[in-house]
């Protein structure tokens, strides 16, 4: 009865039940949408068996060397199983084509340790991590479904990759990812052979554990902390800062903070919401005084009254759920689409049963909220002095105002709160594309091209491939300059070696100081229009058997030569002795490295005619370049020319991961751009609810005060001090909302600081510039009811009192 009874009062009123619902769907489809995106970031556990007991461990960084991995492995005693993973990417090949696969080499703990079955076959065994032992991988379920055609008895098959034939052993489950922070695209997994390694390899291995029953991870880290100690003393090297991290912690370290500002900003959307269906709640109930005082006098109690407008809040609360749900499940579909590569786990974002739950649950507090103190309010009527026609001003309507106005005062604060928050993640953005990235980015072209498995891959063929692929590519139509460097900037791999400075005191290796490591061929600088400050560019002169040279970046010169000229000193990689010396002849602009916000640092570019780590390497790494070209039309239009101009060289050879510069860069914002447009999104309702608040609230009162704003022009007030007086009565309200939302603001806003880039969280601007905003915007909507009430007629509004 009650229900229906509700449906049927909430029919009478269509404005307030449509203003009531779009704000309730607005906040709870906001609140769901992303609370989706946590739950399945953050709150759903990673797909393995018992993964809160799974650890990440590393050292002064997140890579570590096969030696010291080897002492960990062999050595610590709080871990079931240690393992190791290295990053590769093969060649393989197929009947049709010749393709590169994303795939990691494994210590043969790294899958049992995480404790999911392979639904064919077996995974690798002890001996095959050896090596000299037959070589065998381990397929996921995506390339067994694409390139086998899910056939079980493609199980001890083989498959070429890198020209090397491997069997297959085993086909992992379709939801099995690993690893699931990085090198997230991996279908395939082979053995990781360590016994062939030097002692003194580089760091290159991620190293993943699973805790033994009874040990705690703070007793871990304190025995991995003494091992690794003890390793350090023995091998008479520094200490370095030792990371033992839950898996889960580093799958969405990065992201957590982002993900939980969102959230928060949905939840004060929700607040804002609730205040404003209060606040309509109370101008309604204040219309149906007479109505309610009537059901009292004829015998209804006001637990009956409260029940009833709180079964009204419950019928608006499910159809704000249902709403809400239509508008979650876009906003979903929006978010995933725009949500930068880096979140984890995005794809797996859905509305599933525990964001229903969480749904129901906003809701049923979204009632309460803004449904309980107006139907204690409205309950609480004086009945003889509502059934009077001239009530209008008792004592009950004062309190009611001054509920009303509480209500718009912490809309507006919301409101400013969201909006500051907006405005500093705006400015970090546009700070963003301000950014020099150290070369024009402009019709530049790059792809990846690799020999490995082929014709060329012998050291006497690459180095004669890749200079006659650059020479040849210059002669394609359109093309203006062509290059190769070993990895990109930006979206390419970033290496760090150390260096010593010749004519200076030796150091430790440990204490060496550090460069950025790559290797180019002669026009790479020309083509990617790197300025060159000083000195020469490498050239076809710069060949084994002539003098080393390097070219560093403007800020490796002022950091190792301040005040003097880098050109003609010498500095070496590596730990050979003696010394090989290589003579700095140029230095060019800083160029943006790894991330498009990162400070400036020590950068070396080296000939690839005259490095043997690429000449001679037989691993995967040392058989790709990277081509760039410059071109005088559209890039991409000439990617399927070199893309031929590959084949024509060598058949077999794979060009892969082709992007122009400019989708770089764009790369490099899409995360900022994400939570700049969800943040403004937020913002612009919330200013939306405020400004409909502050107008109800001032429509309402002025429609309250129609007598005495009849006295007021009846005694010479004229219609613009009407119109100035409903506005003073509106900023009011408003100047408070933006003192308190300052102060929200100013303990908030510092949580922003991983999300803005060259912006101080407290930044005077921005909390100047916000307040105004708000007060133009209450402003204007005081000015509306405010010109309405001065159109108002005296003799009439004296006549209706």
């Amino acid at each position: 009865m009650g229900f229906r009874y509700a449906l049927r009062s909430l029919r009478r009123t269509p404005a307030f039940t449509g203003a009531a619902l779009l704000s309730l769907t607005l906040g709870i489809g906001a609140n769901a949408a992303i609370f989706s995106v946590v739950n399945a970031v953050l709150l759903r556990p990673l797909e393995y068996a018992n993964p809160e007991r799974l650890v990440f461990v590393a050292l002064g960084g997140r890579a570590v060397s096969p030696a010291m991995f080897l002492e960990w492995r062999a050595r610590n005693r709080s871990f079931e199983r240690m393992g190791a993973a290295e990053y590769w990417t093969p060649n393989f090949a197929a009947r049709d084509r010749t393709e590169q696969v994303n795939a990691l080499h494994l210590s043969s703990d790294v899958l049992p340790l995480l404790g999911v079955e392979p639904i064919v076959g077996r995974v690798f065994t002890d001996q095959e991590e050896h090596a000299g032992h037959d070589r065998v991988v381990v397929l996921g379920h995506a390339l067994w479904k694409t390139r086998f055609g899910s056939d079980p008895n493609a199980v001890g098959q083989s498959m070429t990759l890198d020209g090397e034939p491997y069997t297959i052993v085993g086909v992992m489950p379709e939801t099995f990812r690993f690893a699931p922070f990085w090198a997230t695209k991996a279908q395939l997994w082979a053995p990781l052979p360590l016994d062939g390694r030097k002692a003194d390899a580089g760091a290159s291995l991620r190293v993943f554990a699973r805790l033994q029953h009874d040990v705690t991870l703070a007793r871990a880290r304190a025995e991995m902390a003494a091992l690794t100690a003890a390793v350090e003393r023995e091998r008479g090297r520094a200490e370095e800062p030792l990371t033992v991290a839950p898996l889960h912690e580093m799958v969405v370290g990065d992201v957590k903070p982002a993900l939980l500002i969102l959230l928060g900003a949905t939840a004060l959307v929700l607040l804002i919401a609730c205040a404003n269906v209060a606040h309509l709640q109370l101008v309604r109930g204040a219309g149906r005084e007479r109505e309610l005082a009537v059901r009292t006098a004829l015998g209804a109690s006001r637990g009956r009254v409260v029940r009833q407008l709180l079964t009204e809040s419950a019928v608006l609360c499910c159809g704000g759920i249902a709403a809400g749900l239509a508008v979650a499940d876009a906003g979903v579909r929006v978010i995933v689409a725009m949500a930068p590569p880096e979140l984890p786990r995005i794809a797996s974002v859905a509305i599933d049963a525990r964001v229903l739950v969480v749904m129901l649950a906003m809701g049923a507090c979204a009632g309460l909220i803004f449904g309980l103190a107006p139907a204690v309010k409205a309950a609480h009527v004086d009945v003889n002095e509502s059934l009077k026609t001239g009530g209008r001003g008792s004592a009950e309507g004062d309190a009611r105002n001054r509920l009303r106005g509480a209500l718009v005062v912490s809309e507006f604060a919301m409101a400013l709160m969201l909006l500051v928050s907006a405005v500093l993640i705006v400015k970090s953005f546009l700070g963003l594309l301000a950014i020099d990235a150290g070369f024009d980015p402009r019709n530049i072209i790059a792809m990846e091209v690799s020999v490995a498995g082929t014709k060329q891959a012998p050291p006497s063929r690459r180095a004669e491939f890749y200079r006659e692929l650059a020479a040849r590519t210059r002669s394609v139509p359109g093309v203006q300059a062509a290059s190769a460097i070993n990895h990109l900037p930006l979206v390419g791999d970033t290496w760090r070696f150390n260096f010593v400075v010749e004519g200076r005191p030796p150091v430790r290796p440990e204490d060496r100081p550090s460069a950025t490591y790559r290797v180019v061929l002669p026009g790479y600088f020309e083509t990617m229009r790197i300025q060159m400050l000083s000195g020469r560019d490498v050239t076809e002169r710069d060949v084994r058997g002539a003098p080393c040279v390097v070219v560093i970046n403007e800020f490796m010169a002022r950091r190792q030569w301040p005040d003097q000229d880098a050109v003609g000193k010498r500095l070496a990689t590596g730990n050979l002795e003696p010394p090989d010396w290589c003579t700095v002849v140029g230095v060019v602009r800083n160029v943006k490295q790894t991330t498009w916000s990162e400070p400036e640092r020590s950068e070396m570019y080296f000939s690839y005619f005259q490095t043997l780590l690429y000449l001679e390497n037989l691993r995967s790494f040392g058989m790709y370049m990277t081509l760039v070209a410059r071109t005088s039309t559209d890039p991409a239009a000439a990617i399927a020319g070199i893309d031929r101009l590959v084949r024509t060289l060598e058949p077999a050879a794979v060009v892969s991961n082709a992007t122009t510069m400019e989708r770089a860069i764009g790369t490099q914002l899409v995360a900022p751009r994400f939570y700049m447009v969800l943040l403004g999104m937020f913002a612009a309702v919330a200013i939306v609810l405020a400004a409909i608040g502050i107008y109800g609230v001032i429509s309402h009162s002025v429609a309250r005060r129609t007598h005495e704003i009849g006295v007021r022009m009846a005694l010479g007030a004229g219609g613009r001090a009407i119109v100035n007086l409903v506005i003073a009565n509106g900023l009011r309200l408003a100047a408070v909302g933006s003192v308190l939302g300052c102060i929200g603001a100013l303990l908030s806003t510092r949580y922003l600081r991983t999300l803005l880039f060259g912006v101080d969280p407290l930044d005077p601007a921005t909390f100047v510039l916000v307040p105004l905003v708000l007060m133009m915007v209450a402003v204007f909507a005081c000015w509306l009811p405010g010109r309405r009430a001065s159109r108002v007629d005296p003799m009439v509004a004296l006549r209706t009192d």
